[in-house]
């Protein structure tokens, strides 16, 4: 999924994003920074991150890896380790999920919001069948009784198009294969019909032919269920193959966000060119790929300025005093860089 020409960015939003729009977001996030600390240092793992989810709509967050998209996606679940220290406001369908008590936690998780991990080896217990693991979460999360919860195992097993369900229910997770483990643990997570869906790199370790159909899978399952869903992923063609809104992170902040269709097609963030630049797609075939020089700052001593100033070929010295503010360059695309609209380097 690393080619742009199997991706033509939509020509519009969902519908169900489109009537969402309007309307009290599903996800409120103001502010949010996370570091982790230890005895030798403080790392900034994340920023200052503002946004908001509509209800039914997809937002991609794409970035190298380290800039802080899988942490952003595990503090929406407080599923941070206890070096964490996790600042900001977090509110999920009207919820302050920052003051929610450790038992409002354990319920949120699974019942309201679902992660689908990136290795679905570590969502699974190998000890258990993955159907028993499926029930069980729906007898805590539903009330259900386990035939109930075996039912509707088989049920999801029949939504995400695991052949042979039945016998599929029997299965440990080193039974199945990457394909069919990542199915499976989309079915986990849609268990108990979540309104927020985060997915975390979810088709990385598949290969290309499987991973086409895990994302094709994802987007029709999210129309017809009409949830809210947060994809991670350092691939530009998944994430136009996926979203409708996309953010561009890159140490710690969100550098650009907007349509899928405007940021793809009209970058404004030197950032987001130097990804398009690198990545292969239909016009690029046979000419070298250009590298973003240079490397990711050092988060546990953050620059005082713009972090992409050192490898940026626009900056100037305002560059680097202090972080850039978010500027509107178009009508919801956002971009946090004092040259915004300068012509690429």
């Amino acid at each position: 999924m690393n080619d742009l020409a199997l991706a033509e960015p939509p020509v519009k939003a969902s519908a169900a994003a489109a009537a969402a729009a309007t309307a009290e977001p599903l996800v409120r996030v103001r502010g949010l920074k996370v570091a982790f600390v230890s005895r030798e240092a403080t790392v900034q793992a994340v920023n200052g991150v503002d946004f908001d989810l509509a209800r039914g709509e997809v937002l991609t967050i794409l970035g190298e890896s380290g800039s802080g998209k899988s942490v952003t996606m595990r503090a929406l679940m407080r599923l941070l380790p206890q070096r964490a220290r996790l600042e900001g406001e977090i509110s999920v369908d009207g919820r302050d999920v920052m003051q929610l008590s450790p038992s409002a936690l354990s319920d949120m998780r699974g019942q309201d919001v679902a992660m689908i991990f990136q290795e679905p080896m570590v969502a699974f217990d190998p000890v258990f069948s993955v159907g028993a693991q499926i029930a069980e979460t729906v007898e805590r999360h539903m009330g259900k009784s386990r035939a109930e919860g075996l039912k509707r195992a088989r049920d999801l097993f029949d939504l995400v198009q695991i052949p042979s369900p039945q016998r599929r229910l029997a299965a440990y997770p080193h039974e199945l294969s990457g394909g069919m483990r990542q199915r499976a643990m989309i079915a986990l997570a849609l268990a108990c019909s979540p309104k927020l869906l985060l997915a975390d790199e979810p088709t990385t370790a598949l290969d290309a032919t499987v991973q086409i159909q895990i994302l094709l899978l994802l987007r029709q399952l999210q129309r017809e269920l009409g949830m809210s869903v947060i994809f991670v992923t350092h691939d530009v063609g998944v994430a136009t193959e996926i979203a409708d809104r996309l953010a561009v992170m890159y140490a710690g902040r969100m550098v650009e966000t907007g349509t899928v269709r405007d940021v793809i097609r009209s970058p404004s963030h030197p950032y987001t060119r130097g990804l398009l630049r690198s990545t292969v797609h239909g016009a690029s075939r046979g000419a070298r790929l250009e590298a973003i020089p240079g490397s990711p700052p050092d988060m546990s001593n953050p620059p005082k300025g713009c972090p992409f100033a050192p490898r940026c070929g626009l900056a100037i010295a305002g560059c680097l005093e202090a972080p850039p503010p978010p500027v509107e360059v178009a009508a919801g695309q956002i971009v946090r860089c004092i040259r915004a609209g300068a012509a690429p380097a």
